[in-house]
């Protein structure tokens, strides 16, 4: 499993968010034969690092597929071209985004539709985890952080309906008892749940 992490400031943050994945038991991460050649990838986006994975989301969306027989059946950890690497994605996680103004979260229908498409034409299964403490959610100085979220998890919704099993959304909020701090906003990369 290829795990790439997006955050907007330490690297000490990105260790723990890689340390808790690989302590995260998935009956879809294990279900893979060893003998699978196909690498997985799991993009992390933390904070402002929501905005690469809304950019790769994009990219994913308009990519035009291409067929590469010769590079399929390599053994190999990590993609080796744009395509293997589109084809390589099993779960993105927005974990606790948020921006100084509207674009957190992904809104535009036709990104999803076609992320739905490519799924569906490439046989491949994606899954998005929206992980979010009140400290983003409840933010009534930037209300725009909860409606992006509230509809990029509406329109993940809606096209998992049709996807036939190809893709599937889930949110997560944690600390929700606590009044939002700064301090949960950090405390979330020791606890997500990756499973």
């Amino acid at each position: 499993i290829t795990v790439l992490v997006f955050e907007s400031s330490s690297l000490s943050k990105a260790e723990k968010i890689v340390s808790s994945v690989e302590k995260t038991s998935s009956t879809e991460r294990h279900s893979t034969p060893a003998s699978s050649t196909c690498p997985k990838t799991i993009l992390l986006g933390f904070s402002k690092g929501g905005v690469v994975l809304n950019q790769l989301l994009s990219e994913l969306a308009s990519y035009e597929s291409q067929e590469r027989h010769h590079l399929q059946h390599q053994d190999h950890i990590l993609p080796h071209s744009m395509d293997e690497f589109f084809k390589s994605i099993v779960e993105f996680h927005y974990i606790d985004v948020g921006l100084n103004c509207p674009g957190a979260y992904p809104t535009d229908h036709t990104v999803i539709n076609k992320t739905r498409k490519f799924a569906e034409a490439n046989n491949n299964t994606i899954r998005f985890v929206v992980h979010g403490t009140p400290r983003q959610w409840s933010d009534c100085g930037r209300p725009w952080i909860r409606e992006d979220k509230e509809k990029f998890v509406h329109l993940l919704g809606v096209e998992s309906k049709s996807s036939n099993g190809k893709l599937h959304a889930c949110e997560r909020l944690y600390f929700s008892e606590q009044h939002p701090s700064l301090q949960m906003h950090f405390e979330i990369i020791e606890c997500v749940n990756l499973g």
